[in-house]
């Protein structure tokens, strides 16, 4: 190598070139790569980047980088990570990873600390709300992002929500049209509303609605503000923006303008500032700007008292207000239009006294430059900006001199249209979710607007091409009902209970905007919720006078109850009521009892008490007089006891009327009050025929005739108002196991057993074997409406399956499961299953047990307990059948008398009666073990190692977050924290 310069030295340096060229073109790749290891040892020694490090760093990840001296090399920049993970959910079946940074970790993991106003509960984390909203499984494994699901539209989704979470900027993010997956609707919100729109905390009514509606909500940001900054979204406080390896937007951020607030917010702007203090009054005090440090935070330095120095603090942007200085050149608000004026000086409360002067029609000037002058003026401080430039007026073109008009035209007065003010500045706020959460969003956001721009909704509602969250072609809409100010309250409820369940029951969403209810949801929900409200407004205490209107047999029935039963039904509290009402989502209503007309009564008592005077008053007069004729009387006596032998009836009637008469009532009154209770109360031959047509639906045609002699006995109408039919029929039939239970065979008498055959929604009803009675009643009939989706009530010894084909099919076989299944006294459920009977079925999950677990649930099932109510699944212990747990292969121990012999399965066949035979060898040449004073009884099937338990449930879980892998993970959860108390109790 020293003597190849020596050589080079007679030849041109184009002749160099050449040969250094083709000696690199020439030399083996080993040489190269040993040549490049020899330029990177730090690299290749660490392995995080090197040639020849064995696992080379994900790109992407933090530790890549890429190797010494290529990097101002011109190549093109490496792939965003977002968009590379976007592109492979095409194909998610091996599922998808992306590496995360500890920012981006944090803002998916941190719950942020807000309670939900629907719930109650608190706001999840990031990364819960995407699995549920996406429908994927989503698992922030350090610092790994993996989802998986076999739909390629859930994954892109879940990505794209992640994406826009870790780059969020104080509840602003970049959202475009391209970020529409058929789940993003936008709304423009005026400008001005921003704050209230992110809510005090920068992004706080942001989270709590969205959670509330099942959404995800962002202010879109269209690159004017500044989406960069620190890396990583902080969802905790939206405060800071995204730029670790996904910062997509930082280029555009950079370039663009930045928007760091109001537009009064700069450097040197004094302003007031709200002390933290007494909260009730509010304390402004003088200072001056110093830095915007970022969205929503401003550094300032506040003037202090006389003799004391100024502080300087940082202080939210919703804490600030501008204090304008007189003769300080500004614009205002002013009749529709904004007016060019000068301060006078500013006063408490915001207030700000103002001069200028108002534009008129016919000047044809634009904002101040009318000639009308407004003297003085009280303004807020929202309504001042700053005095906008001059706009240059550019003079039309002149146009060339024509003729004079025709006379008859020449007196026409030129009519000049005035021109409309210009629309306010709006901003995008994105919403992304399914129909249902962004109308709910919509909804939200808007009557939230309503309170603070009276206008916005009776806008939307009259113009008629708002959407109100949904995309063209979709059945959703908004219906406007008056409610009126003597029933907003009750509509409302205590802590807006009331509005809840409306919207449970409809399926709709409720706003009230002073007391117009605003109905957001599809066409027979919204006639729903009118009809649920009417009726609710129209009840007293419960009671209704009359059925609900007409059309609203679509979400209407009626049951009749025994008028005894529904008092003990209702009873005090309406605690039973209520558990109806809440499970099944619907509202219940009791037909009032018929009052009588207090003037026809005023008057029947007046009748009874001049009859009273009057028999009195002859009474009297025959004892004065002294007229008695003894035998008389005794004649008039006997004739007319012989007359009340033959007329038995009279006899009756006239005992009734004495009655009456001590009591002080007509008894001609009470009867006919008692017909018309009677009319009231039995249904008349159309309602008898409706009924029974809707029982028959339901599989219980013979349900109508208990109905109407329960009617006649005297009873009561319940109407049950619900948007599903499967919710009213339920909730009807658990009212009739309520009066099952205090009067047996009141209605099951009317029923007989029956598998319906339509694949529709139907009833199938299958009776319970006396024997397993107490095992069906025990708490069973929850667990199985979960796991199965299909409707449950038992009423007798009758079990009642709703739903359709395929649930009443589940729901059926899970209830014989039930009660062929063997408890112990810890609750524990063993079934003898085959595993061949669990090849094909999706409804099943397999969770293999240890034996440290199993061993645990033999003596306490309580965390399973626990598993199964979290999850909605219903867990039994598998119990092989006696050919799979004797097949061959298979370890045994034989027992006879005290003695314990091992053996193993080497032979199993089936005999011609179908017989199991097996063939054992025994272990040590047969040696025996002693086991005298043992246990006589096997061990149950939970304690042994190797033992399964299986979640069944039609929720599968795929996000985790419910259905059998949520009852999978609290069971997890709940042995592990009873083993560890178990060795805590041990030490």
């Amino acid at each position: 190598p020293q003597a190849e310069p020596q050589a080079d030295e007679a030849a041109t340096p184009a002749e160099t070139l050449e040969k250094k060229e083709a000696a690199e073109a020439a030399a083996p790749a080993e040489t190269l790569e040993k040549k490049e290891a020899a330029v990177l040892p730090e690299a290749a020694a660490e392995g995080d980047g090197g040639l020849d490090s064995a696992e080379p760093p994900v790109v992407g990840s933090p530790s890549w980088r890429p190797p010494p001296g290529l990097e101002d090399e011109a190549s093109p920049p490496a792939p965003d990570k977002w968009e590379v993970a976007l592109e492979a959910a095409a194909s998610p079946s091996d599922g998808l990873t992306v590496e995360l940074s500890d920012d981006e970790w944090q803002a998916l993991c941190t719950a942020p600390g807000i309670t939900s106003g629907l719930t109650g509960y608190e706001v999840p984390a990031p990364a819960r709300r995407i699995a549920q909203l996406a429908g994927v499984c989503l698992n922030v494994d350090g610092s790994q992002l993996c989802v998986a699901t076999d739909c390629p539209k859930r994954a892109r989704r879940a990505i794209k929500y992640a994406r826009l979470v870790c780059s969020i900027s104080a509840g602003w993010a970049r959202v475009t049209e391209a970020d529409d997956d058929d789940d993003l609707i936008f709304m423009e919100v005026p400008e001005d509303l921003v704050q209230a729109i992110l809510g005090k905390r920068g992004g706080d009514n942001l989270l709590k609605t969205g959670s509330d509606a099942s959404a995800l909500c962002f202010l879109a940001d269209d690159g004017s503000r500044n989406s960069g900054g620190q890396s990583g979204g902080d969802w905790g406080n939206w405060g800071t923006g995204g730029d670790s390896g996904g910062n997509w937007g930082a280029a555009e951020a950079a370039a663009a303008p930045q928007k760091m607030g109001p537009a009064w917010l700069t450097v040197g702007r004094r302003v007031e500032v709200k002390k933290v203090g007494d909260i009730r009054q509010d304390r402004w005090v003088s200072g001056a700007v110093l830095e915007v440090a970022r969205v929503g935070s401003v550094r300032v330095k506040i003037d202090g008292p006389e003799g004391t120095p100024a502080t300087e603090t940082s202080v939210d942007v919703t804490k600030l207000r501008p204090l304008y200085e007189p003769e300080e050149e500004i614009e205002f608000f002013w009749e529709n239009a904004w007016v060019k004026g000068t301060v006078l000086e500013s006063l408490e409360g915001g207030r700000v006294r103002v001069r200028g002067c108002k534009p008129t029609a016919d000047s044809g000037a634009s904002s101040g430059d009318a000639e009308l002058h407004v003297e003085e003026a009280e303004v807020d401080w929202t309504a001042l900006r700053e005095r906008q430039p001059e706009e240059e007026k550019v003079p039309p073109p002149e146009e060339p001199a024509t003729e004079a008009p025709a006379a008859d035209t020449q007196g026409e007065e030129k009519q000049e249209v005035p021109e409309e003010p210009p629309a306010p500045p709006t901003t995008k706020l994105a919403i992304f979710g399914d129909l249902r959460g962004r109308g709910a969003a919509f909804l939200s956001f808007a009557a939230l607007i309503e309170k603070k721009q009276p206008g916005f909704l009776e806008a939307l509602t009259s113009a008629g091409t708002s959407l109100w969250g949904a995309k063209p072609g979709e059945d959703w809409a908004v219906t406007v009902h008056e409610v009126g100010q003597e029933h907003i309250a009750k509509c409302i409820g205590k802590k807006g209970a009331m509005r809840k369940k409306l919207c449970r029951v409809s399926c709709c969403f409720l706003e009230y905007v002073g007391t117009a209810a605003y109905i957001c949801g599809a066409t027979e929900d919204r006639a729903c919720a009118v009809t649920c409200i009417q009726t609710l407004t129209s009840s007293e205490r419960g009671d209704v006078g009359t059925a609900p209107a007409t059309g609203s047999e679509g979400f209407c029935e009626s049951i009749c109850l025994p008028d005894e039963s529904i008092r003990q039904i209702w009873g005090s509290g309406r605690a039973m009521i209520n558990a109806i009402e809440e499970e099944e989502g619907v509202l219940t209503f009791v037909q009032a009892k018929p009052k009588e007309d207090p003037k026809e009564q005023s008057w029947d008592q007046w009748n009874q008490w001049e009859q009273k005077d009057q028999q009195w008053g002859e009474t009297t007069e025959a004892a004065a007089e002294g007229q008695t004729d003894e035998k008389t009387e005794e004649e008039e006596k006997g004739g007319d006891d012989e007359e009340k032998k033959a007329d038995p009836v009279k006899e009756s009637d006239e005992k009734e009327g004495l009655a009456a008469d001590k009591a002080g009532v007509d008894s001609s009154g009470d009867a006919a009050a008692d017909v018309a209770a009677a009319a009231a109360a039995t249904p008349t031959a159309d309602e008898a025929a409706a009924a029974a047509e809707a029982v028959e639906d339901n599989g219980a045609a013979a349900a109508a005739a208990a109905a109407a002699a329960a009617a006649a006995a005297g009873g009561r109408h319940v109407y049950i108002l619900g948007s599903t039919r499967r919710a009213r029929s339920l909730a009807a039939l658990r009212l009739m196991a309520a009066v099952e239970a205090k009067q047996e065979g009141h209605f099951s008498q009317g029923f007989t057993p029956r598998i319906a055959d339509s694949d529709d929604l139907d009833t199938d009803i299958v009776e319970i074997p006396a024997s397993k009675i107490d095992l069906a009643m025990g708490g069973s009939r929850e667990l199985l409406q979960w796991a199965s989706g299909c409707g449950v009530v038992y009423i007798g010894y009758l079990a009642f399956f709703i739903g359709t084909g395929a649930q009443r099919k589940i729901g059926r076989q899970y209830f014989d499961w039930l009660l062929a299944c063997e408890e112990d006294s810890s609750g524990l459920r063993t079934l003898r299953m085959a595993k061949k009977d669990l090849e094909g079925r999706e409804d099943v999950t397999v969770m293999p047990l240890e034996a440290w677990e199993a061993q645990l649930l033999a003596a306490d099932a309580s965390p399973l307990l626990h598993a199964e109510a979290a999850g909605a699944a219903l867990a039994v212990v598998r119990a092989p059948p006696a050919a799979e747990a004797l097949g061959a292969g298979a370890c045994v121990h034989v027992r006879r008398g005290w003695q314990t012999f091992a053996a193993d399965v080497v032979e199993e066949t089936r005999s011609a009666d179908g017989k199991l035979e097996i063939r054992l060898v025994l272990h040590n040449d047969g040696e025996a073990h002693p086991s005298f004073g043992a246990a006589s009884a096997a061990a149950a099937p939970a304690s042994e190692e190797g033992a399964e338990l299986l979640f069944f449930g039609q929720d599968a879980g795929l996000n985790g977050e419910s259905g059998r892998a949520l009852a999978v993970t609290t069971l997890r959860e709940g042995l592990i924290a009873a083993h560890h108390a178990a060795e805590a109790a041990k030490a």
